[in-house]
C-alpha cells in the first residue's frame, strides 16, 4: 500500500506530529518571538530549542503522548519544521528589537 501524501500544514488531528505544521507550531513561534524579544543568546536559544524536540520525541516515542494529546512521535518533517518555526520567529523578533 502506497504512503498517504502529507499536507504541509495538518487539517486533522490523525495529521498532528505528521505534517511538518500543525497547531503546535503556534507554540513554537510564540517562544521564539519570547526568546527574540528577550534578546537571548542565539546560540543558546538554538541548543535550548533543538534539546526540547530530541527531549519530546523521546517521550512521545513509541505511542505518542496523553500530555500533548498525540498518537505517535513526530515525523523528521514535523520537527525540523518546529525547530524553524522557531528559529524565524526568534530572528523576526530581534531584528525589530534590535533596530
Amino acid at each position: 500500500m502506497p504512503a498517504r501524501h502529507q499536507p504541509l500544514i495538518a487539517r486533522t488531528r490523525a495529521d498532528t506530529n505528521v505534517s511538518p505544521l500543525d497547531a503546535w507550531s503556534l507554540a513554537h513561534a510564540a517562544w521564539g518571538t519570547t526568546a527574540g524579544v528577550l534578546g537571548l543568546n542565539p546560540w543558546a536559544f538554538l541548543a535550548a530549542t533543538a534539546a526540547y524536540e530530541v527531549l519530546e520525541f523521546v517521550h512521545e516515542s513509541p505511542r505518542g503522548s496523553p500530555i500533548f494529546g498525540s498518537k505517535r512521535p513526530e515525523s523528521a518533517a514535523n520537527l525540523i519544521a518546529d525547530v524553524g518555526v522557531a528559529a524565524l520567529a526568534y530572528g523576526v523578533a530581534r531584528a525589530l528589537r534590535d533596530r
